[in-house]
């Protein structure tokens, strides 16, 4: 059940200010990029490079998915299946600037709310006053079999910046029980292993998340994390940075849902009184 209680202690939450990961503690850093197809296909990538190199080196250690006896079921229907075996090939991919790693790391170490979101695109009231008519007419055209409250509801909510706003952070907190990208950043030592994980399913992934206290919305760190990402095969590094334009699909497509909702009498007359 969705709520505004719950949506305002995700905005205002903020992680304990000490810092997370102290970079002289560690000796590795570890990205692990899966998708999970609700257990039944799963596959993915795992990085990892020296943190302590002049110049690290990212290396793909292993590469995996499952089950791989239904391979010719889902050829074409799942992005990059072919490309992905099961093998360990420990393959370098290229130098990784340190001052990339140091942003990662200064990015976990100060957690942001949810209200930082927007931000990301900068994206403001007058952002939205100028997009607002062009976002209008493309869920309207999209939406055409809606009846006529449906219609009138979404252009009330795109049409304030607030309900925008709040229909932006529904869309990334938004959550479903089929497909779940998942990306893990692990910090690790010959004994100890920090892990980080992402808890979203939509744009950015977030909120990125460590034991039962650190949550981190900022999308800044998602972006980080796909710049580690090589391009020959795309898991999850686009959901990490989306476009813009992708990202206004998403809260377009959860305004979609939302109207589904809408309490008919109370708008009826909210209608009436605005006329």
């Amino acid at each position: 059940m969705r709520n505004l209680t719950f949506l305002f202690l995700i905005l205002s939450h903020l992680s304990a200010t000490s810092q997370l990961v102290d970079k002289s503690e560690f000796d590795r850093l570890v990205i692990a990029d899966e998708y999970n197809n609700n257990y039944n296909v799963i596959y993915g990538r795992v990085y990892k490079l020296n943190l302590h190199d002049s110049l690290p080196n990212l290396t793909l250690t292993s590469e995996y998915k499952y089950p791989d006896t239904l391979h010719r079921i889902y050829q074409g229907r799942i992005p990059n299946w072919d490309d992905i075996q099961n093998r360990t090939p420990n393959k370098p991919l290229g130098s990784i600037s340190p001052h990339l790693i140091d942003s990662l790391i200064e990015t976990i170490n100060h957690p942001k709310g949810l209200n930082s979101l927007l931000d990301f695109f900068r994206i403001d009231s007058i952002w939205h006053s100028s997009n607002k008519e062009r976002l209008i007419q493309e869920w309207l055209s999209s939406n055409e079999q809606n009846d006529k409250i449906k219609q009138e509801y979404a252009k009330y909510v795109l049409n304030d910046f607030q309900q925008f706003e709040q229909m932006a952070f529904y869309h990334v907190i938004q959550s479903n029980s089929s497909g779940y990208s998942g990306v893990t950043v692990a910090f690790e030592n010959d004994i100890d292993t920090l892990i980080i994980q992402s808890n979203g399913q939509e744009s950015f992934l977030i909120p990125f998340m460590s034991d039962t206290t650190y949550k981190n919305y900022d999308p800044n760190l998602s972006a980080l994390i796909s710049e580690f990402l090589p391009d020959d095969i795309i898991i999850n590094k686009r959901s990490l940075n989306p476009s813009i334009r992708d990202f206004e699909q998403g809260i377009l497509t959860e305004l979609t849902f939302k109207v589904n909702f809408v309490d008919r009498k109370k708008f009826k007359k909210y209608l009436s009184k605005s006329r």
